[in-house]
């Protein structure tokens, strides 16, 4: 895939809930053993299969992460992005999109609510759910069809409608740092996550 990492963008630790990183920190208290985040490096991993977390140090480096999770998506998967304004969801799709073999400039969808692409495999629908406000407008754009149907879906917003989506979803939180340094935190719900998740992770950890 010709994917390439510069700089430092190392796998954090494991946290037990995406609550974690919602003020922008990684919470690695959960137990008395585990050490704290800024006294791992990359020979020193804490992680399971179905959480874990990276720091990237820009952009470019979280796309490229974005990136190895390509060989692994199916039709059906859910992720869903999360963090504030600007934090690098759809910098995170654009890095999966090309990977997967889309040509097109990939964008925000804010005012067309999805875009999709074609790819060298499944297609990849993209979400932006932040001007919705019930869940009934989810039928006007046709989403549940479409999360259940023939591709991946990246989702932004989505969690205003968490219900809407399923028991078993791949949750990417992103937060910046004032150094601009993007942690992501990576949680699966169900099965089907939870193998995307350890895929993703390997291949990850193999570089």
């Amino acid at each position: 895939m010709g994917v390439s990492f510069s700089g430092s963008c190392v796998v954090l630790s494991r946290c037990n809930d995406i609550n974690a990183v919602q003020g922008g920190y990684v919470d690695t208290s959960y137990t008395s053993e585990q050490p704290r985040c800024n006294e791992l490096n990359s020979n020193d991993i804490q992680t399971c299969a179905d959480t874990w977390n990276v720091q990237c140090s820009s952009a470019k480096q979280l796309q490229n992460v974005a990136a190895l999770l390509a060989p692994y998506v199916q039709a059906g998967d859910i992720i869903l992005l999360e963090g504030d304004l600007g934090a690098g969801k759809t910098c995170f799709t654009q890095g999966l999109a090309h990977a997967m073999g889309t040509h097109d400039d990939v964008v925000s969808p804010t005012f067309n609510l999805l875009l999709s692409y074609a790819t060298h495999g499944i297609p990849l629908y993209h979400f932006d759910l932040y001007r919705l406000d019930t869940y009934e407008q989810l039928d006007d754009i046709a989403f549940y069809e479409t999360i259940e149907g023939d591709g991946v879906s990246c989702i932004e917003w989505g969690e205003k409608f968490i219900d809407a989506l399923g028991d078993d979803i791949l949750r990417v939180y992103i937060s910046v740092d004032e150094q601009q340094n993007r942690q992501v935190h990576i949680q699966a719900t169900g099965a089907r996550s939870a193998h995307l998740s350890k895929s993703w992770h390997d291949a990850y950890t193999q570089l």
